[in-house]
């Protein structure tokens, strides 16, 4: 199967690991803002579809809030809200969006 340029790196920068977790997910838990700020920005020039995009924010806004990472935290929702068409309501589903486990980002907070 050949696929286009766009749809490789679509493919390798959505890849996921044995667990389901992209790499993106995996760098929220180094807590390195810039680490993670890269790869988001590469999310925001490849332009992927929005449910792509949710997907790879509340995997990342879940593994921030897990680990204690506040500044990590404000950036993502910050990034959130510049990227999309309409960030209020796209807020509002990021707090309320549940991760694969079923829970959402309070829950995960307070664990």
């Amino acid at each position: 199967m050949h696929q286009t340029p766009n749809e490789l790196k679509n493919n390798l920068f959505l890849a996921v690991n044995s667990e389901g977790n992209t790499a993106t997910y995996h760098t929220a838990y180094t807590g390195n803002k810039e680490l993670v700020q890269s790869l988001l920005g590469v999310n925001k020039v490849k332009q992927l579809n929005p449910d792509d995009l949710r997907k790879l924010l509340v995997a990342t806004w879940h593994n921030a809030a897990a680990c204690d990472y506040l500044d990590l935290l404000e950036g993502i929702w910050l990034w959130a809200g510049e990227v999309q068409r309409n960030p209020h309501v796209f807020k509002i589903i990021f707090l309320l969006d549940q991760y694969k486990d079923g829970q959402i980002v309070w829950q995960v907070a307070v664990a």
